[in-house]
C-alpha cells in the first residue's frame, strides 16, 4: 500500500476552506452503475503522478475516498462508501461506482498531483430515481350539455418530476403555460381531432402520454362497432367476388373458343349434296378411307386369235365407307342411274367398271 495515499487520507480529515462556488454537476440514476471521469481537463496536467477523490463531508471538511499513484501503477486505495463498491479503470482514467445510492450524492473534489503542483476540480453528484410510465386519470363533469374534465398526469416512480402540457388540434400544436400535473379542459362536441400530451420528466428520464378527450366526453357521437366493421368485412367480400367472376368469365370464354374451333373443323370435313332444287346441304358422314384397287380389263370369250401382249390394267380409286353409311351416302349423293351399262335396266352392280362391247 502506498504510504503517500495513507498520509493524504489522514490529512484530508483536517482540511478546511473548501471553495464550492462553481462545481461541475453530474447526474446519476438510482440503482444504476455510474462512471466518474478522472481525466484532467487541462493539458499541462498530462502525465500526472497521483489522482485523489475527496468527499466533502461538511463545508469546511473533506475526506479522501480514493487515491492512486498512476505513474507507479500502484494498487488504488478505496475508503468511505466507495470501499467494496467501486473499481478504478486505468485504461480510461474512470472510477466506476457499481450501484449508485442516495449516500453517493454530494460534493466531490478531484485532485491531480504532478511533482509539487496540485490541481483541483469540484464536482456535484446528484442522484435521481428513473421515472416510470406516465398515465392520465380523468375526472369528468357534465352540466348543461357541457363537458368539463380534469386531467391528472401522474407517475408511480421518480423524483424531482416536472410536467409540461401540449395541445394538438389537427396540424396545430400549442405549448401550454400550465406546468402542473392537473389540467382543466372543456372540449367542444365537434373537436374530434383535439388531443393533449403530457410530458413528465426529471434530469435522468422522461415519460410521454397522449389523451383524446372527445371520446370520453361524447361517446354517443362515436360510430357504432357495426359501422366500423362494415368496411373491414365488405372489402374482402368484394375482392373474393371479383376473383370468382374473373375465373368464371375466363372459363366461359375458353369454352366459346373451343366451340368455334370445332364448328370450323366440321364445316371443312363434312361432304355436301345438292338436291333437285339446287340447294346445297351438308351430309354428316363418318370418316372416309381410300382404297386403291387394280382392275384388269376383261378378256373376250370367243376364239378370236390375238397377239400376245401385256394386258392393260386400270387403276380405280374407290371410296370405302362403313357398311351402314355406304348405302345411305350413295343414295343421297348420287341419284339412281336408269341408263346402266347392264342391259335390262337398273340392278345391282357386279363391277365398278363396264367393259367395251365386243
Amino acid at each position: 500500500m502506498d504510504c503517500v495515499c495513507w498520509l493524504l487520507l489522514i490529512a484530508s480529515l483536517f482540511t478546511v476552506g473548501i471553495n464550492l462556488q462553481s462545481p461541475t454537476r453530474i447526474n446519476g440514476i438510482l440503482g444504476k452503475p455510474h462512471y466518474l471521469s478522472l481525466e484532467p481537463t487541462e493539458t499541462e496536467l498530462a502525465g500526472f503522478d497521483t489522482v485523489q477523490v475527496k468527499l466533502v463531508v461538511k463545508e469546511d471538511t473533506k475526506q479522501t475516498i480514493f487515491c492512486c499513484n498512476v505513474a507507479r501503477n500502484e494498487t488504488p486505495v478505496y475508503g468511505g462508501h466507495l470501499q467494496n463498491h467501486s473499481r478504478f479503470h486505468p485504461e480510461n482514467l474512470s472510477l466506476e461506482i457499481y450501484e449508485i445510492t442516495r449516500q453517493n450524492a454530494g460534493f466531490y473534489v478531484v485532485v491531480w498531483t504532478k511533482g509539487h503542483v496540485d490541481k483541483e476540480n469540484y464536482l456535484q453528484l446528484d442522484v435521481y430515481e428513473q421515472i416510470s410510465a406516465s398515465s392520465i386519470p380523468v375526472t369528468k363533469m357534465l352540466e348543461n350539455e357541457t363537458c368539463t374534465m380534469l386531467l391528472n398526469c401522474t407517475v408511480e416512480k421518480g423524483d424531482n418530476v416536472t410536467y409540461n402540457w401540449t395541445q394538438r388540434h389537427g396540424n396545430i400544436t400549442r405549448q401550454l403555460a400550465h406546468n402542473a400535473s392537473i389540467l382543466t379542459i372543456t372540449p367542444a362536441p365537434g373537436d374530434t381531432s383535439l388531443s393533449y400530451d403530457c410530458m413528465a420528466k426529471n434530469p435522468v428520464s422522461q415519460s410521454y402520454h397522449v389523451y383524446n378527450p372527445w371520446t370520453e366526453c361524447y361517446p354517443s357521437a362515436l360510430p357504432s362497432e357495426a359501422g366500423l366493421l362494415a368496411p373491414i368485412v365488405a372489402v374482402p367480400v368484394v375482392l373474393i367476388a371479383l376473383i370468382i367472376g374473373g375465373v368464371v368469365f375466363c372459363w366461359r370464354y375458353k369454352q366459346r373458343q373451343m366451340a368455334r374451333s370445332n364448328l370450323c373443323l366440321n364445316e371443312e370435313t363434312q361432304p355436301e349434296r345438292t338436291d333437285q332444287a339446287g340447294r346445297t346441304e351438308i351430309v354428316n358422314t363418318p370418316d372416309i378411307f381410300t382404297i386403291y384397287s387394280a382392275v384388269e380389263r376383261p378378256m373376250p370369250t370367243n376364239n378370236v386369235p390375238h397377239t400376245a401382249e401385256n394386258h392393260e390394267s386400270l387403276t380405280v380409286y374407290e371410296l370405302a365407307w362403313p357398311p351402314q353409311a355406304s348405302s345411305a351416302l350413295t343414295s343421297a349423293t348420287h341419284p339412281p342411274n336408269y341408263n346402266s351399262c347392264r342391259p335390262g335396266g337398273p340392278g345391282p352392280k357386279e363391277s365398278l367398271s363396264c367393259g367395251p362391247n365386243l
